[in-house]
Parts: structure tokens; sequence; C-alpha cells
């Protein structure tokens, strides 16, 4: 662990979440400029406390967001990928 902590517990949060949201949403400015992004896909838990920053990106990236709201790691349901599909051709008429 990269950091010393009184208790493991703090040793996972110091590791694990480093950075506020703040920090994750200048540097997916900074690459969106740098890669010509013209849109994102944004995995969310169900569940998870962090969920909540869904909110926040959507509030401060300035292009179009899909998020996916997932319960856990595995593959595509057809919904899933029909969603993508659609975001991608969305995002294909808005650069033509």
């Amino acid at each position: 662990m990269p950091y010393k902590t009184n208790t493991l517990i703090d040793q996972y949060i110091c590791y694990t979440y480093p950075f506020d949201i703040f920090y994750h949403i200048d540097d997916i400015k900074k690459q969106i400029v740098k890669r010509k992004i013209n849109g994102i896909i944004h995995y969310v838990q169900n569940f998870c406390h962090r969920q909540i920053y869904d909110r926040l990106i959507r509030k401060y990236i300035d292009i179009p967001v899909l998020t996916l709201d997932c319960d856990r790691p595995g593959q595509l349901s057809g919904s899933m990928r029909t969603r993508i599909e659609a975001f991608v051709e969305m995002l294909k008429n808005i650069r033509c």
C-alpha cells in the first residue's frame, strides 16, 4: 500500500480513491481535447455510492454521455448492445 495508515480500511480507502471526482472531471476534459473525443460511455455499478458522480459528469462534461448501469461485470445484454450501437450512430450523425 502506498500510504501508511492506522487501519487496513484506511489504507484501502486511500489507495482506492485517492482523487475526488473533480480531479477526474478535469482529467476527462483534458483527454476530450487531446484525443478529440465525441462522446463518453460511463460505466457505473448498481448500488455503488460512486454512481452519484454520473450527475456531476453530465453537468461538467460538454459532450454526450451514455451511462451504462450494470450490476456486475460480464457479457453485454442485447439491450445494452443496442443502446451502445444507437449512441455510436448518434455520434456519427452529430459529426456530419
